[in-house]
């Protein structure tokens, strides 16, 4: 889709179609721009204060899929994107009981979608990945500061770099500065295996007597 001109038959400016801003002025809105309370303000109208004190316990997210229904796609942006809009349920014909079940559903799944990303994090953080990486330090001689340049083999695992330095295990926080991984390995590059198994082996914790 090109890009919409400022002036543009059927446009508002160039961010939004005429359709659009009429959506808008009749209470519709794209989801990302609903938010919880804007909702709940809406349904305030229909709905006793013990019901809108029950539904403010629940979360955005679960909000907006249950009381919220699309009414429309509009042209919006300055590439004339299809964006749906929703407006808030008629609180008067809502059944509550469907409602607060519908709720508790989506609560339901936010939390296990939420364990999940957890558990694949946590995955991702325990995993061990080979790499060659370079770090630098800063060194004085003659009263300047140099920045030296180190390239090392390690072993990254989580925001940690591994490395063998002087017979020690040494890390270095890949989110630090001056650190960058140059190129990571599914296997040890030839000859490089022993300098590997020998970070594994000072990683391992020891073991309590």
């Amino acid at each position: 889709m090109a890009k919409v001109n400022y002036g543009q038959s059927g446009y508002v400016g160039c961010k939004m179609s005429e359709r659009a801003q009429k959506a808008y002025d009749n209470g519709e809105r794209p989801m990302s721009k609903w938010g919880k309370w804007d909702i709940l303000s809406e349904l305030e109208y229909d709905l006793d204060d013990d019901t809108i004190a029950r539904l403010s316990k629940y979360s955005a997210q679960s909000i907006k899929k249950v009381c919220l229904e699309w009414t429309s796609w509009h042209h919006t942006g300055s590439y004339a994107n299809e964006t749906d809009f929703y407006q808030v349920i008629d609180g008067r014909d809502a059944d509550l009981d469907q409602m607060f079940m519908d709720l508790d559903a989506e609560e339901k799944n936010l939390k296990e979608e939420r364990k999940q990303k957890k558990e694949e994090k946590k995955k991702v953080d325990m995993s061990e990945i080979k790499c060659l990486f370079e770090y630098g330090e800063w060194s004085t001689y003659n009263s300047r500061y140099y920045l030296n340049k180190y390239k090392r083999y390690g072993i990254q695992k989580g925001n940690w770099i591994y490395f063998i330095e002087r017979s020690c295990l040494k890390k270095k926080m890949l989110s630090g500065k001056y650190v960058t991984i140059l190129q990571t390995f599914d296997r040890a590059p030839k000859g490089k295996a022993e300098k590997f198994n020998e970070i594994k082996r000072q990683m391992k914790p020891a073991k309590k007597k």
